[in-house]
């Protein structure tokens, strides 16, 4: 069992590899109505609102389900509200002046699965030994976190 403090880099630093290799093979791709202030924008306030929802889900959803407690009705609430932050996020007068909102919704996206990968792997590793049925499990993790935005 490793020390908290390795398990947060090695689980931050999966999160950080796999939302840059999102950015390099989607965003890069991008011309036209790409608005690349209004998307590093939106990674940065990604990775808040994907700390908050990636420590509620792990509270509630993951949590609960690992230590065989059944799942709980709150996290149908926590999605509900994940998903009311994001639209009013994404409506915002900057995003909708310049017709950015796929590239600005995927950058946010992004960010947040970046951020729900990183508390998921960390718990993974945390509970685990390591071996190759975890390793799996943590890059199956990964690519499912960040997959959802491609």
């Amino acid at each position: 069992m490793a020390s908290e403090l390795v398990l947060f880099q090695v689980s931050s630093l999966i999160a950080l590899i796999g939302m840059s290799l999102g950015w390099r093979g989607i965003m890069t791709k991008y011309s036209g109505f790409y608005d690349l202030p209004t998307a590093w924008s939106m990674i940065f306030w990604g990775i808040l609102v994907g700390g908050f929802y990636g420590k509620l889900a792990e509270y509630f959803l993951l949590s609960p389900y690992v230590n065989g407690e059944g799942l709980v009705f709150s996290n149908l609430l926590i999605c509900l509200a994940l998903a009311v932050v994001v639209h009013l996020m994404l409506r915002r007068a900057k995003v909708r002046k310049t017709g950015s909102q796929p590239t600005t919704g995927w950058a946010l996206g992004l960010a947040v699965g970046g951020m729900v990968g990183m508390f998921f792997i960390y718990r993974i590793l945390e509970r685990y030994d390591l071996g190759i049925d975890i390793v799996a499990s943590v890059v199956l993790v990964a690519i499912i976190s960040h997959g959802h935005t491609r």
